[in-house]
């Protein structure tokens, strides 16, 4: 993800040539008190196909029962080359892909009213794709939220920066001290994990984004876990592996467990 002021996110989408018919998550982030992902879905793999933008709830399994979430969202596609020609451009597809949506336990995702032409973007006006890479500008406004956790985005703003105070280094990495123990096995018995990657020299705070999503997926992989858990697990093992983590032994264990909710399933039906 890239920065965010206020309800304004910018989304950088990598790889698009390579998207498939599979949904691709953003990191966490939180507006109005709530916590949401972007999805991107693209049919096929070339740039004349169509690439859907979404938004969804990312707490949905935690919250209370009749929780809610009223939100108005748009995208706009950037152009990463002329600045003149973006501003051209933003107001055309923000009208194009602006929505309105109530997310509830039925509807914890909503797509744009409309996809965007990946072809014709690139083909019509140079920049929008660089490098495969589309740069999205997203704003999502909240209206009206039920089920709201107690403790406010700025307590826990607080509470992150004491944590950060807190924290010591393993292998390059800010952990806290009741995380030593579990990292330093997967370390010891995986050695190479982050030898190759990519943030070596990042800030602290991208640092101990990778080792939330890591302590995240134990969470998801080595207890019982709904669909959407395997799911997420998928998507964070997917980009830490772009981030140049050896994750080979993570989709190992994700196959297994996947397979196990297959049989589990079954026997069920």
């Amino acid at each position: 993800m890239g920065d965010q002021v206020e309800n304004k996110i910018i989304w950088f989408l990598t790889n698009v040539s390579s998207l498939q018919s599979e949904d691709i998550y953003s990191n966490l982030f939180v507006i109005g008190g709530c916590s949401w992902r972007f999805m991107a879905t693209c049919k096929g793999n070339k740039f004349n196909d169509n690439l859907s933008l979404s938004l969804v709830v990312a707490d949905a399994e935690d919250l209370p029962f009749g929780w809610g979430r009223h939100a108005k969202f748009s995208f706009t596609i950037m152009n990463q080359v002329s600045e003149e020609q973006d501003s051209q451009l933003q107001d055309m597809f923000r009208d194009f892909t602006e929505t309105e949506e109530w997310f509830d336990d039925k509807t914890r995702a909503c797509p744009c009213a409309s996809s965007l032409p990946l072809g014709k973007l690139d083909a019509k006006y140079g920049g929008l794709i660089l490098n495969e890479q589309v740069k999205i500008l997203a704003e999502v406004n909240v209206l009206e939220a039920i089920g709201k956790s107690d403790v406010s985005v700025e307590t826990l703003k607080k509470i992150m920066q004491e944590e950060e105070t807190s924290t010591i280094e393993l292998h390059g990495f800010p952990v806290h001290p009741s995380e030593v123990e579990l990292l330093s096995i997967v370390f010891k018995e995986h050695p190479d994990f982050a030898s190759d990657f990519i943030g070596k020299n990042f800030h602290s705070l991208w640092k101990r984004i990778f080792i939330d999503m890591l302590i995240s997926l134990f969470g998801i992989l080595f207890r019982p876990t709904s669909r959407t858990g395997l799911v997420h697990a998928h998507h964070t093992i997917v980009y830490m592996k772009k981030c140049g983590f050896k994750v080979g032994w993570l989709e190992e264990k994700l196959n297994e467990v996947t397979q196990n909710k297959d049989e589990e399933e079954n026997g069920q039906n």
